[in-house]
Formats: structure tokens, C-alpha cells, sequence
């Protein structure tokens, strides 16, 4: 994703959900508010950078995810800020 993107907050708070495939299964998505990823980027040295664009590796073990040694786990199907719509 582009860094210029990331680090562009605006009023209306946009999320990252990374829907990967490991194990031959689809995985739980993580998801990860802007301004959450934008600190672990500038915190914490997530992921990499290669011309302008963050590039992210996630690493799966039983129930955990980590990308750079960060433990992600907090944000699998993160769900907090959406509310339910109830008819």
C-alpha cells in the first residue's frame, strides 16, 4: 500500500483488513484501523518500504499473527468499530 496513503488521516477512520491464505485455508481477516498501522509503522518499524509503498509479510502460527515481530493477534476479525445493524 502506499505510505503517502497511510500516513494521510482524514476524519472518517478507514481500515486495513488482510484477508490471507495460509495452510491451503482462508484466514481470519485481520483488520487494522490507519492510524493504528501508521503507528506501528513509525513505532514500532512494521513491514518495509520499496518506492513509496509498505510492504507487509504476515506470520501465522496457532492463533497468532505477527508481522516484524509485532504481534498483530489483538486485530484478527477486530470487528469493535463496526457496529451491528440490528432491523
Amino acid at each position: 500500500m502506499p505510505v503517502n496513503q497511510l500516513k494521510n488521516i482524514g476524519n472518517i477512520p478507514v481500515h486495513y483488513v488482510f484477508v490471507v491464505r495460509h495452510d491451503e485455508q482462508w484466514t481470519k481477516p485481520v483488520i487494522i484501523r490507519q492510524d493504528y498501522l501508521r503507528d506501528h509503522l513509525e513505532n514500532d518499524k512494521i513491514g518495509s518500504i520499496h518506492e513509496g509503498s509498505l510492504n507487509l509479510y504476515f506470520s501465522y502460527s496457532t492463533g497468532k499473527v505477527e508481522c516484524s515481530g509485532i504481534d498483530l493477534s489483538k486485530y484478527i476479525a477486530d470487528y469493535t468499530d463496526f457496529p451491528v445493524i440490528e432491523e
